[in-house]
């Protein structure tokens, strides 16, 4: 089975299932907004109502649609603060508070300095990206949590602008007849600092629909490049995801926490710009004592594209698809533009459980596999598993969630942290990396065992599937079985040559046909010890420096897949039970079993460094 073509089935499995937790989240709301409908007016639920929030701004197209993009490009743009934010391991509450910081630069550029429309929106990033840096700052350099300094930055900067704006109703920027800023799109002085709209504004009969939509997207694509493609993105997120590895593998951490909430701010405050110098309208002093919609909006943007910075674009077009019909219902007698803010609140609360939801989604019904039915003794069941304490989720707890997924630690670093007998301070199990393939794909495995000095590793799913031996016997152990060579010759062969030089070879003990045998291996399957200890009335016997590895302690930790068969069973090195006929393995659902040797199932080998 090629391992690569493997990749791209998972990867390509779990987008299709986010999509679809998406949709999911959307179809519920959308149901839940119609029953609303129902219970105030059942007359017009169908027609006035529900269908008119399905067509959204084509209802009243061309002019809805160009108001929904118009309201989409700043949606996206804080969609994609969030997003980024969540993308680098970090929780920006504050875009709203960037976002108006991004607003007071942009029109402050315009009104005051007449600059440009493209200096004003680089005026506006900036200071949205000063303004959160400074959650950043006090985050990276005094551990204060992130959320608590971004909302307290919410206020401070919200009455700041109103402040800088108002000055008592003397300020150069404020219309005190209208109790507003001066209108950019009414006075001719301003017309360079407007977003152009290359006829779009014709074309939609609008006034305000500009190219400010195409530079959302544009940047939408940019920051996944950034993200995805850069050696920047790529540590902003190893910062992330566990700080003291990354600081260990010589990543600037600091810098990059501030670094990510600036960016994070940036976009936020770019996001204002594009509103304000469309013209939409002008900042209200009396209206802005409140912090803007669109701030808070940007989480469920984000949440609902689970953090894909193409998928923002969607969401954002979606999300202001629906603020546009809440205005149109405003024309009706029975309805008001709060109906889609129920929705949009239900959708926002099933985003919030999308992971759950992706969850639900991607369980698949467990594979039947046959088990031969022998006349073992009652030994040969499998014993009774006690079932693992549980415990209550520690603030450590919540610090591993974040460690996991390391897939940035290499051979080099690994190899340095041994030397210093460090290696338990860069790893801890349950981290998981990705470990290179001579194919050009990569296999993910799990740290199941870390001390100063060694870590023991297995294939977190399946590489293929095969028998242990052609015929359906274990007298000759699993040293002189088909299955070690299919390990040793078929899998281990394509590990990256750097991850190969530091694997360290596990030396093993058996007894076949009475005689005592010894050997090593760099690539090895685990033990049926390793995986569930050594409980009384064990059915199995295995080396003496055999243990339960910690990350198999509990049944669900011992699931595997294998490529697109779903959960799978995989074969373990210990002979089975008391017969010659077969080997163990691990079920489906995590317990212990065996059968005969000739039957095909899942290979998932470990390796020691």
């Amino acid at each position: 089975m090629n391992k690569k073509k493997l990749s791209r089935s998972g990867s390509l499995q779990s987008s299709v299932t986010s999509v679809l937790a998406a949709l999911l989240c959307i179809l519920i709301g959308l149901l839940v907004g119609f029953l609303v409908l129902v219970a105030i007016n059942p007359a017009h639920a169908w027609g006035d109502g529900f269908v008119r929030i399905i067509k959204g701004g084509f209802h009243d197209a061309p002019y809805g649609v160009g108001k929904e993009l118009a309201n989409a490009a700043p949606l996206i743009m804080t969609g994609l603060s969030v997003a980024f934010a969540f993308k680098t391991g970090l929780f920006n509450i504050g875009a709203a508070g960037q976002y108006t910081l991004g607003a007071y630069g942009a029109l402050y550029c315009a009104i005051m300095l007449k600059l440009p429309w493209f200096v004003c929106l680089l005026a506006a990033a900036v200071l949205g990206g000063l303004w959160g840096a400074i959650p950043g700052f006090f985050k990276a350099y005094f551990n204060i949590n992130e959320v608590i300094t971004s909302i307290m930055f919410n206020w401070i900067g919200l009455y700041l602008v109103n402040e800088l704006i108002y000055q008592n109703g003397t300020g150069p920027m404020y219309d005190v007849r209208n109790t507003r800023t001066l209108n950019l799109s009414k006075n001719a002085d301003f017309a360079q600092s407007l977003i152009p709209d290359f006829g779009l504004n014709k074309l939609f009969q609008t006034n305000s629909t500009t190219i400010a939509i195409f530079l959302a997207a544009a940047v939408a694509v940019l920051i996944w490049v950034v993200l995805n493609k850069t050696t920047f993105g790529y540590e902003l997120k190893a910062v992330g995801l566990n700080k003291n590895a990354a600081r260990y593998a010589g990543i600037r951490d600091k810098r990059n926490i501030v670094l990510s909430m600036a960016i994070a701010g940036a976009l936020a405050g770019a996001g204002a710009a594009l509103y304000w110098l469309s013209g939409n309208t002008e900042f209200y002093w009396s209206t802005y004592q409140a912090l803007p919609a669109v701030g808070f909006n940007g989480i469920p943007v984000a949440l609902l594209a689970l953090n894909n910075p193409i998928a923002v674009i969607f969401t954002g077009i979606f999300m202001a698809m629906l603020n546009i019909v809440g205005l149109q219902l405003t024309n009706l007698t029975a309805y008001n533009e709060y109906i889609t803010d129920v929705i949009i609140s239900v959708i926002v609360y099933l985003s919030a459980f999308s992971l759950a939801i992706r969850m639900m989604l991607s369980r698949k019904k467990k594979p039947h596999a046959h088990v031969e039915e022998t006349a073992a003794p009652a030994a040969d069941a499998a014993p009774p598993e006690e079932p693992a304490e549980e415990k209550s989720v520690t603030q450590d707890d919540l610090c591993r969630l974040r460690s996991i997924h390391v897939g940035f630690i290499g051979p080099s670093q690994l190899k340095r942290a041994k030397a210093e007998g460090k290696l338990d301070h860069l790893l801890d199990k349950r981290d998981e990396i990705e470990v290179p393939l001579d194919t050009g794909g990569d296999v993910t495995v799990v740290c199941c065992y870390v001390t100063p000095t060694s870590a023991r590793f297995v294939f977190k799913d399946c590489w293929d599937e095969g028998v242990m031996n052609d015929e359906a016997t274990n007298k000759t152990g699993y040293f002189k079985s088909k299955g070690r060579k299919h390990v040793l010759e078929d899998i281990y062969p394509h590990i990256a040559a750097e991850w190969r030089e530091i694997i360290a070879p596990r030396t093993f003990v058996e007894t076949i046909e009475g005689e005592r045998v010894e050997y090593s291996d760099p690539l090895w399957l685990p033990s049926a010890t390793d995986v569930f200890g050594a409980p009384d009335g064990a059915w199995w016997r295995d080396g003496d420096d055999d243990f339960q590895l910690p990350v198999f302690a509990r049944e669900r930790d011992r699931v595997k897949e294998c490529g697109d068969k779903g959960t799978y069973l995989w074969w373990l090195r210990s002979v089975g039970a008391s017969g010659t006929r077969g080997f163990c393995l691990v079920t489906a659902d995590g317990s212990a079993s065996s059968n005969t040797a000739y039957h095909s199932i899942g290979f998932a080998p470990g390796f020691d460094i």
